[in-house]
């Protein structure tokens, strides 16, 4: 803990987060206290664009912290071939996903109760980084890309 820190929380008198640590310190005003409280910061969000490497054209738009959660969503949206493509860093990875049923034995109250019968399914196929951010106008390299992946 730097001094620093605690000189900010006590010319303050509230929350004060050194976010090297992700440690959030807090100052109690009736008693006094300083206490700490560790918490895991959420990771950030990127985002991936699901595209048709058929038709060159961007299908969804996803805000997750990492491919896979992007992949269950275009599973969910009933996509079996997924292309997503980071757009900041230009990683390209290929999923092979679906929905499937739920049985008997894997329904519950909550599932019952919201009508939920199937459940979406990623698996990776492949990664390919283009080492470079892509725009809007460079999907046919994306394209040519995913189709070299898949062969």
């Amino acid at each position: 803990m730097t001094n620093v820190l605690l000189l900010k929380m006590m010319q303050s008198q509230s929350q004060v987060h050194d976010s090297k640590k992700n440690i959030y310190i807090s100052h109690k005003s009736r008693n006094k206290k300083k206490t700490l409280h560790r918490t895991t910061m959420p990771p950030p969000k990127k985002l991936f664009r699901c595209i048709d490497p058929v038709q060159n054209q961007i299908i969804y738009e996803f805000a997750t912290p990492n491919a896979r959660d992007a992949a269950l969503k275009a599973a969910t949206k009933g996509l079996q071939t997924i292309c997503l493509v980071e757009q900041t860093t230009g990683k390209l990875h290929m999923f092979r996903g679906g929905r499937i049923q739920l049985d008997e034995d894997m329904m519950n109250e909550y599932t019952k109760q919201r009508n939920i019968t199937c459940r979406p399914s990623a698996q990776k196929l492949g990664y390919a980084n283009l080492k470079r951010s892509i725009q809007d106008s460079e999907m046919q390299i994306v394209s040519d890309t995913f189709l070299q992946m898949q062969e």
